[in-house]
């Protein structure tokens, strides 16, 4: 059932917490469960069966990453000053929803996150997306070309929601038109080309896909 994690008692900030991990690093290949590892948190929830086991909530290629040095400490706290309302930025980029690709550290490239891999047209009207199989809402429900095509199509082109297509979805006066091909394929079509627009979903101003 699509609650049923929430049903047992864990809830959408505790499932992201753990999961955030997981969706924002390099794809490198398909890894075991066993090979893989939790949060001590969030192992106790599977022991009090309070959550799935590890492999029931991992995604067909879960993205793994080599720490720079070692693996630091889970636990916490996490501050950070805010300039100002304008600073809303720097909350995403700390808290925000993963997008479809993100920058490598360096911010030299763009690399895959929700999307594994994806094509973009000769003329950078068309960017057709290939999603990870098996990633979830924390609510247990899987994440799909639906999800965005909802996202974009019924929400952000809402104008009782949006007073404007934001600009990095819109080009030569036109919001993008986005088509589901498949369950984990979806295409994003402008009416002009739209070269930078893989850099620009890759910044917090790319949420919109995956709201």
């Amino acid at each position: 059932m699509p609650n049923e994690i929430l049903s047992r008692g864990v809830t959408r900030r505790t499932v992201l917490g753990g999961m955030a991990g997981v969706a924002a690093l390099s794809i490198t290949g398909p890894v075991s469960a066993a090979a893989g590892g939790e949060a001590p948190a969030l192992a106790q929830l599977v022991k009090d069966g309070k959550l799935p086991p590890l492999a029931e909530r991992l995604p067909k290629k879960p993205m793994v990453v080599t720490p720079f040095e070692k693996v630091g400490t889970y636990g916490g706290s996490l501050r950070r000053g805010l300039r100002g309302s304008s600073d809303h930025n720097g909350i995403l980029r700390m808290v925000g929803n993963q997008s479809l690709v993100r920058w490598n550290l360096d911010f030299t490239a763009v690399q895959p996150n929700l999307a594994e891999r994806w094509e973009v047209s000769d003329d950078a009207t068309q960017f057709t997306f290939h999603l990870i199989e098996g990633v979830r809402w924390s609510d247990g429900h899987p994440f799909t070309a639906d999800d965005i095509v909802f996202a974009i199509e019924d929400c952000v082109k809402n104008t009782e929601l949006y007073s404007a297509t934001p600009a990095q979805l819109a080009v030569a006066g036109k919001p993008v038109t986005v088509e589901k091909v498949d369950d984990y394929t979806v295409k994003f079509t402008f009416a002009a080309a739209n070269a930078l627009y893989l850099e620009n979903l890759a910044t917090p101003l790319g949420q919109h896909p995956t709201l």
